[in-house]
């Protein structure tokens, strides 16, 4: 999908069109993962890198990298301490 938009010249900081679009289209995918809408997997090949490379850029733009909770790790405490019965 192509999308034209207007971006600011502030927000640009004289950047070329071509980098702006990047740093778009690498945000527009950062969004899907974080939404869960993709994996990281898919996200690292839509944007032509590894998936430890995606997992760090996730990591700079504050988004979690991993859907692990409280109740996630409090099942791997019962599993551990069931195994050592």
């Amino acid at each position: 999908m192509q999308v034209t938009v207007q971006i600011p010249d502030l927000i640009a900081r004289g950047r070329s069109p071509d980098d702006v679009a990047v740093d778009v289209s690498r945000l527009a995918v950062l969004e899907a993962f974080r939404r869960g809408d993709i994996s990281s997997g898919r996200a690292a090949n839509l944007l032509g890198m590894r998936r430890i490379s995606f997992l760090e850029f996730a990591a700079a733009h504050g988004v979690a990298t991993m859907n692990y909770d409280t109740d996630d790790f409090a099942r791997e405490l019962a599993d551990i301490a069931a195994r050592r019965t």
